[in-house]
C-alpha cells in the first residue's frame, strides 16, 4: 500500500508505504510499515520505519533507526544505528553499534556496548560490557581500560574493589595493578573512567 518498489513475498504479509522494502518468502504474517530498504525474513516479524533495518528472528521487531538487526526469536531493536539483538528475547534500545547477544539480554543506549550474559544489561557509556549471567554494567569504559582483568582474577579480586584514596594513589593502583590499600572502597568501574581515564 503506497510507496514504491516494495515487495511482499511472504504469505499474508504486509508492506504499508515506504520505498524498496521487502518481506521475503519465509515472512508469513510479517510486516513493514514505511521507511526504506528494510527487510523482513521471518514469520510474524516487523520493521517499522527507518532505513536498511532487518528483522530475521521469529516474531522479532525493529522500530526505526538505521541498519539495525533483530536476529533472535522475539528480539527487539528500538532506534539508533548498527545495533543487533542476537538471541531470544534480547533487546537493544538506541545508541550505536550495540549488541545484545544472549537470552533476555539488553543494551540501553551508549556506543559499542555488549550484553553477553543471559539476563544481563549494559547501560549507556562507551564499550560498556555485561559479561556474566544476571550482570549489570552501567556506563563508562569497561574495567580493562585501566586494570587488566586477568591480573585481578589471579589475585582473586575479580575487579570488584580498589582503594578510594587520593587521585595519585588511584592512578598508581590502576597503572601498576597492585597496592590496593586499606582506605574507603569504591567500585573499580567508577574509579577508572573518573580518575584514570585510559590508563
Amino acid at each position: 500500500t503506497g510507496g514504491g518498489g516494495n515487495t511482499a513475498n511472504g504469505p499474508s504479509s504486509t508492506i504499508a508505504g515506504g520505498y524498496s522494502n521487502e518481506v521475503n518468502e519465509d515472512g508469513r504474517g510479517a510486516s513493514v510499515f514505511g521507511g526504506y530498504s528494510n527487510v523482513v525474513d521471518e514469520e510474524l516479524s516487523t520493521v517499522v520505519g527507518g532505513g536498511s533495518n532487518k528483522a530475521s528472528g521469529y516474531g522479532s521487531s525493529v522500530f526505526g533507526g538505521y541498519s539495525n538487526e533483530a536476529n533472535g526469536e522475539e528480539s527487539v531493536v528500538v532506534g539508533g544505528s548498527i545495533n543487533q539483538a542476537e538471541d531470544k528475547l534480547s533487546a537493544v534500545f538506541g545508541g550505536q553499534k550495540n549488541k545484545a547477544q544472549e537470552f533476555y539480554s539488553s543494551v540501553f543506549g551508549g556506543y559499542g556496548s555488549k550484553a553477553e550474559g543471559g539476563w544481563s544489561s549494559a547501560v549507556g557509556g562507551q564499550n560498556t560490557e555485561a559479561n556474566e549471567d544476571y550482570s549489570t554494567s552501567i556506563g563508562g569504559q569497561p574495567p580493562e581500560s585501566c586494570v587488566d582483568d586477568q591480573a585481578f582474577a589471579q589475585k582473586r579480586l575479580n575487579c570488584r574493589m580498589v582503594s578510594n584514596g587520593s587521585a595519585g594513589f588511584i592512578e598508581k593502583a590502576c597503572k601498576k595493578k597492585h597496592n590496593y590499600g586499606t582506605g574507603k572502597k569504591t567500585m573499580l568501574k567508577n574509579i577508572c573512567p573518573k580518575a584514570c581515564g585510559n590508563c
